[in-house]
């Protein structure tokens, strides 16, 4: 019996046990946070903060995960992604939890959040979790796992991904307020290994990096794109069902320029008419080089 309860709470390591004479099994937590240079667990950033000896100025980036990572003692593709986050100087760490619950991810992360969250695990309690990420102000990633094979399976794919995983990797993540999603790892060996795809992994450091680098960006200096639907098709036409779009442009202008970006206020009429040139580009005997005298248009080198 003591033989069993060790392999439980042990996962794989235990199969090196040989004697019977062992210690009381020591099971793993519910939920905690994890860096590859320490043995154990940590309960809370703070924990964590002190063992780093951090003060804050080394900006963080927590990776949400499963715990039966930790389980199956496979975590050679995380410690490699967290890694990747180090060498941009970016400190990094990950979180586990049997599921993700927004009042257990507030108690581990609530007293110092990090600057970006990435997420790889299910977010079942989508409405609870954009409410705390909300609350955080910190941009959340989303990322998932390639379950149908290896990273060349993966890479051999006509779609990347099956329509069957998309309530859990795509919908989910989406309610809960993540974006910009990216396939990182891959299942090989018939699920029984985890593969980081390197590329994708250091795309999501990338993008970290720059969301931190965005929101440290003063307003008056941000560039904003704003894009229309032509819709119904015509040189001219733009709209949605339901909706007044130039005079909610409007609205969202006005808000802008309160919120000190470098946008001044423009009016319904001006939206209409400043739009409908834009829009006539993307048809026949359109004036492009007029576009580009008039400053509504920028030229696009290809070479």
């Amino acid at each position: 019996m003591r033989l069993a309860d060790t392999w439980v709470a042990s996962g794989r390591a235990a199969s090196a046990l040989v004697a019977l004479d062992l210690p009381p099994p020591q099971a793993w937590p519910a939920r905690g946070l994890y860096h590859p240079r320490e043995p154990g667990f940590f309960a809370d950033v703070a924990q964590w903060r002190r063992w780093q000896g951090d003060d804050g100025t080394r900006p963080a980036v927590a990776v949400l995960v499963h715990r039966h990572h930790f389980i199956d003692g496979e975590t050679a593709w995380l410690d490699r992604w967290l890694q990747l986050f180090e060498e941009q100087g970016l400190s990094a760490y990950a979180v586990f939890g049997q599921q993700l619950d927004a009042e257990g991810l507030r108690g581990l992360l609530g007293a110092a959040p990090p600057r970006v969250l990435v997420l790889h695990q299910i977010s079942s309690q989508s409405a609870a979790l954009q409410a705390l990420f909300q609350s955080w102000a910190v941009p959340v990633l989303a990322t998932q796992p390639y379950r149908h094979g290896d990273t060349a399976a993966w890479e051999a794919d006509p779609t990347g991904l099956k329509l069957a995983d998309a309530p859990f990797y795509l919908v989910q993540p989406e309610a809960a307020g993540a974006i910009d999603h990216l396939v990182v790892t891959a299942h090989a060996d018939g699920g029984r290994r985890t593969e980081l795809i390197e590329r994708q992994a250091r795309s999501v450091v990338a993008k970290a990096r720059r969301l931190m680098a965005l929101r440290d960006t003063p307003a008056a200096r941000k560039q904003l794109v704003a894009m229309v639907y032509n819709y119904p098709p015509g040189g001219s036409n733009f709209g949605a069902s339901f909706l007044n779009v130039p005079r909610s442009l409007e609205g969202v202008s006005g808000s802008l320029a309160e919120a000190g970006y470098a946008v001044p206020l423009t009016r319904e009429a001006e939206w209409i008419e400043g739009l409908r040139p834009l829009l006539r580009a993307y048809y026949p005997d359109a004036d492009l080089s007029g576009l580009l005298r008039s400053d509504q248009a920028a030229a696009l080198p290809l070479k």
